[in-house]
């Protein structure tokens, strides 16, 4: 991601005919369970040959063969909005924001029937990592399997989750 080398935050938005969603990344959480390159691995797999591929999004003969409601696109849009209103305006104004940081939101779904809210901890639970499904709270915090604290880090705070 080219906040990796630009040193910066991203709130990306994406949505298919009925569904939406939106993540945050920040460059601290390269390579860990909120990095969408590891919970999207298919992002890296650029397929086509047509070097433009991931900037171009979907234009042209993808957009013809896959339609998007205007509905779908308001979603992503608003899910995109709400993050960056929890994250950049309402986050840094509360007091004990390193305590409320693992239950904030990093990723966003929404489809005409549902919204789901992933929060930072539901991505460091320490039985299968990646299980957001699981909310037994005796499953949260601890080690994990390597022995390691899962922990995030934002504004160059690190906060055990």
């Amino acid at each position: 991601m080219e906040c990796d080398s630009y040193r910066c935050q991203a709130i990306i938005a994406a949505n298919e005919t009925h569904s939406a969603e939106a993540y945050l990344y920040f460059r601290e959480w390269k390579e860990t369970m909120a990095d969408p390159r590891v919970y999207y691995p298919e992002l890296m797999n650029e397929s086509g040959g047509d070097p433009r591929a991931r900037s171009i999004g979907c234009t042209g003969a993808a957009q013809q063969q896959n339609p998007q409601l205007v509905s779908a696109n308001f979603m992503a849009a608003s899910l995109a909005q709400h993050l960056y209103v929890l994250w950049a305006m309402e986050l840094p104004r509360m007091e004990g924001w390193m305590d409320i940081l693992p239950s904030m939101p990093h990723k966003l779904n929404a489809n005409l029937s549902r919204l789901e809210t992933h929060k930072l901890e539901d991505k460091y639970q320490t039985k299968g990592h990646n299980n957001a499904n699981n909310t037994n709270d005796s499953t949260r915090g601890g080690a994990g399997r390597d022995g390691s604290v899962p922990a995030v880090t934002l504004y160059g705070v690190t906060c055990a989750v």
